[in-house]
């Protein structure tokens, strides 16, 4: 779990009638924003998942309700509220952030500002560029007190264990075999396979006789040959 707080504020003088955010398209240039970010790094585009959205906005009216500004307000954490919403995370991250001030703020300008903070911050910043993160939920409530337009935004970025990459090592050759997935060491013995479950795409270096690297690709058996060859195959090992 990664997680980032937030709060800035641009008090000004009440000079007119305050602007108000439409906060359903602020939520929108928020997602916009993320996913045009991720793709100038090279990374995935979010979908937006509904349990997630309840998730968010379930938090942030507690905040906008007199919450304490943080993570673990209300004595929950990020993974126990998508979990409460239906959502069971493999991975989970969550910004947070405070908008407030006299004069308001347009559509556009909350949304942007938002994002730039966002991506200002180094803890916000990783987390919008989480690689695992395949879905995203986003919430921004409004509350006016005091002669204060408070706007309280929750992000959430996740991968659903059911996005899980489940993938099989089987060694068909007469000798014991070495390999690594993420850095962790493994032998296999003769004839043997080894199924292993990831929240995401793993780095797979064999070693040894065997030889060779791959990205795993869910539900993919990783066969190493009479001759130490490594064949990807489809499917389940036989």
């Amino acid at each position: 779990m990664r997680v980032s707080a937030l709060v800035l504020a641009t008090v000004l003088p009440a000079m007119a009638a305050p602007q108000r955010a439409d906060v359903q398209a602020v939520e929108s240039l928020v997602i916009e924003g993320t996913n045009e970010f991720r793709a100038s790094q090279n990374l995935s585009r979010l979908e937006r998942n509904e349990r997630l959205d309840r998730a968010a906005r379930s938090f942030a009216q507690h905040l906008a309700s007199g919450g304490t500004f943080a993570h673990e307000s209300g004595g929950t954490t990020p993974e126990v509220r998508v979990f409460q919403a239906g959502y069971s995370a493999c991975v989970i991250a969550e910004n947070l952030a405070r908008e407030y001030s006299s004069a308001g703020f347009a559509t556009r300008e909350l949304g942007q500002k938002l994002v730039q903070d966002w991506k200002n911050s180094p803890g916000h910043r990783r987390n919008m560029l989480e690689r695992d993160a395949l879905d995203t939920g986003v919430a921004v409530v409004h509350r006016s007190h005091d002669g204060v337009e408070d706007f309280y935004a929750v992000q959430l970025l996740g991968r659903a264990e059911s996005q899980e990459v489940r993938f099989m090592v089987r060694n068909r050759s007469r000798v014991a075999i070495g390999y690594r997935v993420d850095g962790k060491a493994f032998t296999l013995n003769p004839g043997w396979g080894r199924e292993h479950n990831r929240c995401a795409p793993a780095d797979l270096v064999f070693e040894g006789q065997a030889r060779g690297r791959f990205e795993t690709a869910k539900g993919t058996c990783y066969a190493v040959q009479l001759d130490g060859a490594v064949k990807p195959e489809p499917g389940a090992c036989r």
